[in-house]
């Protein structure tokens, strides 16, 4: 099972003048949902096997002050999952908020729920459909539904390496009040997963790939990558690392939006 403490992320702060008085600390959260625009849910998955109820949580709260400067930075992180008796049939149910804060401005005060649900066909094909909602006004796109449904491809189960193929279709309705626009689309949904687990399951690798374009255009699309480490220390603490790459190829001001994470933390496990 997942950590019941999550992951410990560790924080840059920089500090300069103001005025010459005083100090303004900026605190970097780098998390697994510092690209926001894009969740990787296969990261959040429990491999539980026969436990029909768990559930994963983390929190944290961080305030300094340096004269009359202060910064408040928070993340509240849950995941719930509830499996059929016929442990074929599973709900998952995922949520996020995260709050940075200054005297002068917000930095980040977002929040996201996802809803999955995922029905064991064969030891091949799974069906899922999945609901979501997020929340972040300072981003170009400060609102996002969405509605879909499709197949998910077990295609590897080895000792040592395993691999999931993800099709969907989505319905999406965004919003940016910058721009003060809201667009409806209908979005395919693909991706990718693979893990390598050598030296005995000490050792996680894992790399995953999202792909959502239009149906309509597909020059307008989304793109994530995560490269995933996650080292055992002990049986309580583990070592975890990310490099996380994300791309909007079309915004709604009609420029591309880009952004990478390079993420180092601590779990631990009760």
């Amino acid at each position: 099972m997942r950590s019941l403490l999550g992951p410990i992320p560790i924080c840059i702060a920089a500090l300069s003048q103001k005025n010459r008085y005083g100090l303004i600390s900026l605190t970097l959260l780098i998390s697994q949902f510092a690209c926001a625009q894009l969740v990787n849910i296969e990261t959040r998955r429990m491999q539980t096997d026969s436990v029909r109820v768990a559930a994963v949580a983390d929190t944290w709260f961080n305030y300094s002050k340096q004269n009359e400067d202060y910064v408040v930075s928070a993340s509240l992180n849950g995941t719930v999952q509830l499996k059929s008796r016929d442990l074929k049939s599973i709900f998952f149910l995922l949520g996020n908020y995260s709050l940075v804060s200054t005297q002068n401005q917000d930095y980040r005060n977002a929040w996201l729920v996802h809803l999955r649900f995922n029905r064991k066909l064969s030891q091949l094909l799974r069906a899922e459909a999945f609901l979501q909602h997020q929340r972040n006004k300072l981003l170009v796109i400060d609102t996002r539904f969405l509605a879909g449904a499709g197949i998910r491809l077990k295609v590897l189960d080895g000792s040592y390496l395993s691999a999931y193929l993800g099709q969907s279709a989505m319905y999406e309705i965004e919003s940016s009040t910058d721009f003060d626009q809201q667009s409806h689309n209908w979005r395919h949904n693909a991706y990718a997963s693979l893990s390598f687990s050598p030296a005995g399951g000490k050792v996680v690798l894992t790399n995953t790939l999202y792909f959502q374009p239009l149906y309509r255009a597909l020059g307008n699309h989304r793109i994530l990558e995560q490269f995933k480490l996650e080292v055992p220390v002990s049986r309580v603490i583990s070592l975890s690392g990310s490099y996380d790459y994300y791309l909007l190829s079309v915004t709604p001001s009609g420029a591309r939006d880009m952004a990478s994470n390079l993420y180092f933390g601590l779990s631990f496990s009760l």
